[in-house]
């Protein structure tokens, strides 16, 4: 059940704020609430995103060819209550030897929460088969990017969710029915 695949269609760039995005866990494959190419300047915003897959609730994904403008995602909760991570940075090469390079992304001050998982964050590749690059947690993925920087595309910086957080973000009910609203002791509160 795909909630959100966003394509950029090169005439604009568009702002996606303030929703509740969320994927049912009846699908096999591809449960994802929103697949952010990494082309175009598309924002997304304040929203909240929950699935219940063994895939990533959100994929960040950089198809070959080349970025004009970076892609943001800010301020957004990411919660996977299944098996899945809460996040998936993958890349596609079609090139031989594949290149392995994310997207100039901007994605930065989100609060990811995986409730079955230590594998919060999953970095991976798509070449004939899946690769799997990195897979863990959010400062386990600070240094895999430090580690890394060649797999970080030009204009990207190593410094992807620099200031996010991996917490439960306190909704007062992240399962059916959903009651997305923060409670007053939830640490994601400004």
């Amino acid at each position: 059940a795909r909630a959100v695949v966003e394509v950029q269609g090169g005439d604009s760039n568009h702002v996606i704020q303030n929703c509740f995005i969320h994927s049912p866990g009846n699908m096999a494959y591809y449960g994802y609430c929103l697949r952010l190419w990494g082309v175009g300047g598309n924002m997304f915003f304040n929203n909240t995103f929950i699935s219940s897959m063994a895939e990533p609730a959100v994929f960040i994904f950089s198809p070959p060819g080349r970025w004009d403008v970076s892609p943001s995602f800010k301020n957004n909760i990411v919660i996977n209550i299944g098996s899945g991570p809460a996040v998936g940075y993958e890349w596609f090469s079609n090139r031989t030897p594949p290149v392995y390079q994310m997207s100039p992304c901007v994605s930065d001050h989100n609060c990811y929460y995986s409730r079955n998982t230590s594998n919060l964050i999953r970095v991976s590749t798509w070449y004939k088969s899946t690769v799997t690059a990195f897979s863990g947690n959010l400062s386990g993925f600070r240094a895999w990017q430090k580690m890394n920087p060649s797999a970080i595309a030009p204009g990207g910086v190593t410094s992807y969710d620099a200031n996010s957080v991996e917490m439960d973000p306190g909704l007062i009910n992240m399962y059916t029915p959903f009651n997305i609203h923060l409670k007053l002791t939830s640490p994601v509160l400004d």
